[in-house]
């Protein structure tokens, strides 16, 4: 099997990465205190995270699932190398990055209160 890797595809990926991990890392920390329930509303989040973690690991199984199966059905008969790319890989660590900081953040807000 004849892989190649895009250049352009990693750079993306690692340039989504920090735009992630800076928006939902950094900021949620200060910007608890000033909801009213911070508690309630972190748990909410926590749950709202594991369901997005669990569509984002369905979501890149079936888009590897269907790119590896189209490129055993028709690709390969062309002798075209099998593109392995890293952006979905890029949005299931944003949703592993949404939930440990929701989680971070309920336990600091607990430890405050």
């Amino acid at each position: 099997m004849n892989i190649q890797v895009n250049t352009i595809d990693i750079i993306c990926s690692i340039i989504i990465i920090a735009v992630n991990f800076a928006i939902y890392y950094f900021p949620k920390n200060k910007l608890y205190k000033k909801l009213i329930d911070p508690v309630r509303t972190f748990k909410q989040d926590i749950k709202i995270s594991r369901y997005f973690l669990i569509i984002m690991c369905l979501l890149i199984v079936s888009y590897y699932s269907m790119t590896i199966y189209s490129y055993f059905s028709f690709d390969k008969d062309y002798r075209t190398p099998y593109l392995l790319t890293f952006t979905p890989l890029s949005s299931l660590i944003y949703a592993i990055i949404f939930f440990i900081t929701n989680k971070k953040t309920l336990k600091e807000v607990e430890k405050d209160q």
